[in-house]
């Protein structure tokens, strides 16, 4: 006859009159002696049954519901730069996750001469006859006297003396 009863290990759970502990399963976790298992919370997961613990997602990753088994990745334009997040942030204009199209972590700044729309993976380079400054959303037409002959300007040539350029 038994003459006590043992408790559960982490991450695992028995019901009243139980003859054995049970893994919790995958999206839950538990400490030692537990009678059921709790959902692991928003900006967690857990994939393995068992768990003692949930993990954070890693950056880049999020998770706005509970209970969830993985994480998803941010999507394009999108970054998270820290762990155990609920929601990606967004690239601005001017900014870009530089070529990443998946699980961003950073939205980087678009250098002189290009620029971008809002959610972009690159910066464009300004087009001739255009420039632009670090971190644009668009870039400006060389202005009356001042031409650009390349794409990718931070600032527009003057023409010379005996030369002109009065269209924009």
């Amino acid at each position: 006859a038994a003459s006590s009863c043992i408790n559960c290990d982490s991450g695992t759970f028995s019901a009243t009159k139980s003859s054995n502990c049970t893994d919790c399963p995958t999206g839950t976790y538990s400490g030692a002696a537990a009678s059921s298992c709790t959902d692991c919370l928003s900006g967690k997961y857990s994939s393995e049954e068992g768990s003692s613990e949930c993990a954070s997602c890693e950056a880049g990753t999020v998770q706005n519901a509970t209970g969830k088994t993985s994480c998803t990745p941010c999507q394009t334009g999108r970054y998270q730069g820290s762990t155990g997040q609920t929601s990606c942030d967004t690239c601005v204009a001017g900014f870009s996750t530089a070529g990443v199209t998946s699980a961003a972590t950073a939205c980087t700044t678009c250098p002189a001469g290009y620029y971008s729309f809002g959610l972009a993976t690159s910066c464009s380079a300004c087009p001739t006859g255009t420039y632009s400054g670090a971190a644009a959303s668009s870039c400006t037409e060389c202005a009356v006297g001042k031409y650009g002959d390349n794409t990718g300007l931070t600032e527009c040539a003057s023409c010379v003396a005996g030369t002109m350029q009065n269209a924009t």
